[in-house]
């Protein structure tokens, strides 16, 4: 569900959103949440840590945003290193049969 939901044009998926949550009760930002989120890939060897390249460079670039503004507490791990250890834990949960 996640690659389909994301294909859509952002209209799309705000109004795919807009009724899920009108009709659940749910509130979008928790539902956004849910159609990015593929729980069961995640518990039969597909879980994801580590994002894609267009999410992965986002994700570097906030990190860096985060230690320029001093948001870390103490000396922070390099980016790569957190990733690396992401990498890690996904192939170690992913071989758990």
């Amino acid at each position: 569900m996640p690659d389909v939901f994301l294909k859509l044009p952002a209209a799309d998926r705000r109004e795919a959103l807009a009724v899920a949550a009108a009709d659940s009760g749910r509130p979008i930002h928790l539902l956004d949440k849910d159609a990015l989120i593929d729980d069961v890939g995640a518990v039969s060897g597909g879980l994801r840590l580590v994002p894609g390249n267009n999410a992965l460079t986002s994700l570097s670039v906030d990190y860096a945003r985060m230690l320029d503004d001093g948001l870390l507490l103490g000396e922070a791990e390099p980016f790569e290193n957190l990733l690396e250890q992401c990498r890690d834990l996904e192939t170690r949960a992913n071989s758990v049969k």
